[in-house]
């Protein structure tokens, strides 16, 4: 983006947030004595509210809007008095008003006992028996209804477009960010209202003095003390279908407990009840650690875009505790464990196109996976979270081995390939924070400190890279072998202040770290294994420094919140490699500025802005002097200069509210363009191997984002409706067979969700979703892809006690001439026990057994088309009940 874009954005918005309107004036009786109390509103001519006031004792009153309407309405009413209103031109002005005595004849209001949404503050208060339904068990069934809020395929809940950033219990986080095992567990029916709590401080002793723009979810339980939970215990065939989970829920003031086991062959990924979900513990959990990137790996079918049901061959067993107690009214001790074992087969074959500038590579495989993961984490927390102090420590234990193996049918090249790759690894962590109150000010200490060893396996048969690995002749085989080992501290030390409406925190920290890279690469032949020498090893050092100090500063009004923060931060790295004799070095001082304000132009409308430039460094997983074989078609080398990108973003949104009418929608639009020292170096063969190093080469790439969502609650008819979009386009440069190329993305989507209960009888969920992608590179010829899929439910309730789904998921993919379609259907009966509710249930899956599904992606310069051997046609007999 250039400098003369920059300007012109931030002075459009500058001129949207200066260009109110001030309305002013008194409001007397016929005797000219001044009226207190009297409410004034500005309203468009569709009386629409645009600002309100209430008049002082001196009957002085002072209206600041935002609108581009020429006419405004200007109104003062109260109780004994007669309504009196003026139209004015939108300039800045004063109008009085004189009013005559004179009762107000209301209007009949009709008093609901439930009302579906209130507000107090900014609390937001969801009523469950208001959105819930017959069919509805588990809270997640009601989340999934509630206008402003979102549920994504993972589970993960959004407000206002973001991820929530805390996930409450009776206002306690028994999770830690992995909620998906509450409200997936928690029956609704123990539920009495969804909290949100906008503009939420987690940390009470900041209330106040960190103003925070993030929204958190409480759930508000029927009863102080409640002891629930859900067990499920399910049969079918073919041959030997099997799915159980017992889940005892204990939820009080004092203490809570959320203990689970789990397990399941039917097509439901157990996995991801471990997701970090929420925004705050995602930044700040230990289990960071589980996202260790694999240095190597088999080549894997991507993950389609249908129900992990449709097409997930497993057998796995989840075991979790989560425990709570509060060890006095200010301590609390929390335990969160749980172990994992999961066997998933995958089977099905890719078409991968490499769109080079003079040619298109096709490369057909058919894959045969097996993988098996084992986990197992335990982490210990005490916290103290009051007014007077802060204090969380969490010590973290975490470990896996994973196990995977593959087989690949070539359409070119050596065929079958047997690729086996090991990946064990195990971590101990633990971090700090105290945020305590000295003499005026608040003093934040924050450290964290980690080791953690990865030693990872690859085999491949036959070998691949016949040219560079074997001398020009075939082989038997290879074998990768990389260890990652890891040390790292990072602690900082900051003071904050406030002085009326404004806040100034000042800083400092450092962070050290230590990364070790080992590998080598074997070639076996029938009398034994071969190292293949120097250039195929490495013996890596990582070790960097970075100093830090920041000042920021924050105003916080009535309508008005802003801040801007500047972190400066010194690095220094040092790289060697003894085993062949290279290194380097780099120093460098970077200014790492954030910007962000936010403007209330009613209780019902804001818009905010964001500006932020970041500095990134690569580590040991981006930079080896020597050979690493990453998977059976990747060689990769990187001998280059560490890798360093300077990321800019900006960020413009708009968002409404009205609680009472129960309408939401948002809009934001997002640039970022990104500076990297290195560019990518692609060269791909006419087998499809790829060859993969970076050149030197500073390069630029773009990414704009343009998403909305409008959401709205119908009460009289108990429907819910939301409409989202999403625009993206992007470029970067990578050289593709050593000729410069732009790479060009782009691509749409558009949803619909309609869930209502038209009759007490019947009801219907819908959801519809159209995906567009694109892809060029340079002037050539442009491909794109065009999928769209159906989700629709009919929820049938022909007598008491019985219920009826009838599901059907329909699928479409278009590419070039190519034209792939799937419909699926499912049927659940289920009958329900008397006020005990336990229901038994039978479930018939894939009704038309669809055996395999075809879906599409776009990655850079090359476009994969993947079909999926899918689950067969499944009946399972199943009995629910809350415990």
């Amino acid at each position: 983006m250039s400098v003369y874009l920059r300007i012109c954005v931030l002075w459009l918005y500058a001129s949207l947030a200066s260009a109110q309107t001030l309305i002013t004036g008194q409001v007397s009786s016929p005797e000219r004595r001044p009226l207190a109390d009297i409410s004034v509103t500005v309203e468009s001519r569709d009386s629409t509210t645009l600002g309100f006031a209430i008049t002082n004792a001196a009957g002085n009153f002072s209206i600041t809007i935002t609108s581009a309407a020429d006419t405004l309405v200007v109104r003062a009413r109260s109780l004994n008095y007669v309504v009196q209103s003026f139209a004015v031109a939108n300039r800045n002005q004063q109008v009085n008003f004189l009013l005559r005595p004179g009762e107000q004849q209301l209007k009949e209001v009709v008093i609901q006992g439930n009302m579906p949404i209130r507000r107090r503050g900014d609390t937001l208060s969801y009523s469950v028996a208001a959105f819930a339904d017959q069919k509805d068990r588990a809270i997640v069934d009601v989340l999934r209804k509630l206008p402003g809020v979102e549920v994504e395929s993972d589970g993960r809940v959004l407000y206002e477009g973001k991820p929530i950033q805390k996930f409450y219990i009776e206002g306690l986080d028994l999770l830690e960010g992995q909620y998906n095992l509450a409200t997936k567990n928690l029956p609704a029916e123990t539920v009495e209202a969804v909290q949100i709590l906008e503009n939420h401080q987690p940390v009470q002793v900041l209330s106040g003095v960190a103003a925070s723009t993030r929204a958190s979810l409480n759930i508000k339980l029927k009863k102080a003390i409640t002891t629930t939970g859900t067990a499920t215990l399910g049969l079918g065939l073919p041959p030997v279908r099997w799915q159980a989970n017992v889940t005892p829920i204990v939820l009080g003031s004092g203490q809570q407990l959320l203990a689970s086991y789990q397990a399941d062959n039917v097509g439901h990924d157990l996995g991801v009840n471990l997701k970090q979900l929420s925004l705050e513990d995602l930044r700040t959990s230990s289990a960071r650690d589980l996202n260790k990137p694999e240095l190597v790996g088999i080549q894997r079918l991507a993950t389609p875009a249908v129900d992990s049901k449709r097409y997930l061959f497993n057998n796995a067993h989840l075991l979790t505790l989560n425990y709570l107690r509060k060890v006095s009214d200010e301590l609390q001790l929390r335990v969160n464990a749980y172990y994992l074992q999961d066997h998933q087969k995958q089977r099905g074959a890719t078409a991968t196109f490499f769109y080079l500038p003079d040619d298109t590579v096709q490369l057909t495989e058919a894959k045969i996976n097996r993988l098996t993961y084992q986990s197992a984490q335990t982490n210990l927390t005490l916290l103290k979270n009051t007014k007077r102090q802060y204090f969380k420590n969490t010590l973290s234990l975490t470990g896996y081995c994973n196990r995977q193996q593959g087989e690949v049918q070539r359409s070119q090249g050596p065929s079958p390939v047997s690729q086996v790759l090991r990946v064990p690894y195990a971590a101990l962590s633990n971090t700090l924070r105290l945020v305590q109150p000295l003499g005026g000010q608040l003093l934040t200490l924050a450290s964290y400190v980690s080791f953690d060893r990865a030693p990872q396996q690859l085999t491949v048969a036959p070998g691949p890279f016949a040219a560079v690995l074997g001398g020009g002749q075939a082989y038997p085989g290879a074998r990768q072998q990389v260890t990652l080992a890891e040390w790292t501290t990072t602690n900082s030390l900051s003071s904050t202040r406030t002085w009326r409406r404004w806040t100034a925190t000042a800083g400092a920290g450092f962070e050290a770290r230590q990364q070790r890279l080992a590998s080598a690469l074997y070639r076996q032949e029938p009398a034994g294994e071969t190292p293949l020498g120097k250039s195929f090893e490495n013996a890596l050092s990582l070790t960097s420094y970075q100093g830090n100090g920041q000042v920021e500063a924050a105003y916080k009004a009535r309508s008005w919140n802003a801040s801007i923060a500047l972190p400066i931060r010194l690095w220094h790295f040092a790289v060697t490699d003894a085993n062949l004799d290279q290194g380097q070095q780099l120093r460098v001082v970077t200014a790492e500025p954030q910007v962000y304000a936010r403007y209330d132009f009613t209780p019902q409308w804001y818009t905010s802005a964001t500006y932020q430039l970041s500095r990134h460094f690569g580590d040991a997983t981006q930079l080896n002097y020597g050979y690493i074989l990453r998977d059976y078609r990747n060689l990769q080398r990187n001998a280059v200069p560490l890798s360093q990108r300077t990321v800019q973003s900006y960020t413009l949104s708009v968002y409404h509210k009205n609680a009472l009418r129960a309408r939401f929608a948002h809009l934001a639009y997002s640039y970022a363009e990104t500076g990297n020292n290195l560019l990518y170096r692609s060269q791909v063969q006419e087998d499809g191997t790829t060859e993969l190093t970076y050149r030197n080469r500073y390069n630029y790439s773009s990414r704009h984002n343009l998403s909305g969502q409008l959401s709205k609650f119908v009460g009289e008819l108990k429907t819910t409706v939301s409409l989202g979009a999403t625009l993206h386009s992007g470029k970067q440069p990578q050289l593709l067979n050593e000729v410069l190329t732009q790479v060009r993305n782009q691509g749409a989507t558009a949803t619909f969700k309609l869930n209502t209960q038209l009759r007490q009888w019947f009801g219907l969920d819908y959801q519809a979703k159209g995906v567009f992608l694109r892809t060029a590179v340079d002037a050539g010829a442009a491909t794109s892809s065009f999928g769209h899929e159906h989700v629709l439910n009919l929820n049938l309730y022909p007598a008491p006690n019985h219920y009826v789904k009838l599901s059907s998921d329909y699928y479409e993919n278009r590419y070039l001439a190519n034209q792939n379609r799937a419909v699926f259907g499912d049927l659940l009966y289920r009958y329900t026990i008397g006020e005990k509710k336990i229901d038994l249930e039978i479930q018939w899956s894939n009704i038309f057994n669809i055996k395999e599904y075809t879906s599409n992606t776009v990655n850079s310069y090359t476009f994969i088309q993947s079909t999926y051997r899918l689950r067969p046609m499944q009946l399972l007999a199943v009995i629910k009940f809350s415990l």
